[in-house]
């Protein structure tokens, strides 16, 4: 009994601290190394004044908000159909990260991230889970049906996420090596005519390396670089750009 009550005494502590240390960071204040920018193609000067412009961000009208009043900062009149419009202006990203360890990957799109306030699904292999018994030694053959078959019912029950994430604030328990997901929120910012004629494509990537997804740092970084080069001013007009800066 001794030995059960100090294993309980650690979940519980354990616990206490995973709470602190969840999977997901949806902060805005990234603390953490510097973030790599990448940028690829350009608008160049857009004259947007007395211009009427549809605007959308894919999947997220927050975002759509956002872009509509940096249109209406250069002037444009911001319509609610395309059919209204003299320009659209159209953006979409996506979010991206994985890791060593646990083969653990997200891939999201950011409209729908930054509406979920920074939620990001991730995705990993499954993990054996490690057990002792009282019985007879097992073979290899039947330690490995047994422990597969133990896997398969605790992915299914959602114990074993439940377990390491209470334990270790981790989806696959306690990490050593390999724990830093690479992480990158891209953003494609797109001006054309109604006619369809294109008047300019950016892409921009904000990227770091970090033990926390931080989807929210990123997806702010690349879209303030974005709408920066949305301007009636000489901009760049193509080409691509790596540089490190750090949010804000």
């Amino acid at each position: 009994m001794p030995r059960i009550g100090a294993l309980l005494c650690l979940v519980v502590a354990a616990s206490g601290a995973a709470h602190a240390q969840g999977e997901n960071d949806t902060s805005t204040a990234y603390k953490g190394p510097p973030v790599t920018m990448l940028r690829d193609g350009g608008l160049g000067a857009i004259d947007l004044a007395g211009k009427r412009a549809y605007v959308e961000f894919q999947n997220s009208p927050r975002l759509s908000t956002l872009l509509a009043r940096r249109a209406q900062s250069l002037g444009a009149v911001v319509v609610t159909t395309g059919s209204e419009a003299d320009v659209w202006i159209e953006a979409k990203g996506e979010f991206k990260a994985a890791r060593e360890y646990g083969n653990r990957r997200a891939q999201a799109d950011v409209g729908e991230v930054f509406e979920k306030a920074g939620a990001v699904q991730t995705t990993g292999l499954r993990q054996d889970v490690m057990f002792s018994h009282g019985g007879a030694a097992l073979d290899a053959a039947q330690a490995t049906v047994a422990a597969n078959l133990l896997s398969a019912v605790a992915d299914a029950s959602g114990f074993r996420g439940w377990f390491n994430n209470l334990v270790a604030g981790d989806p696959d328990g306690f990490c050593f090596r390999g724990c830093e997901y690479k992480q990158t929120a891209a953003i494609t910012l797109s001006v054309r005519q109604a006619s369809g004629a294109p008047l300019g494509s950016l892409s921009v990537a904000a990227s770091t390396s970090d033990r926390k997804l931080l989807p929210l740092p990123l997806i702010e970084a690349a879209l303030k670089e974005a709408l920066g080069y949305l301007s009636s001013s000489p901009a760049a007009v193509g080409g691509s750009m790596e540089y490190e800066g750090a949010t804000q």
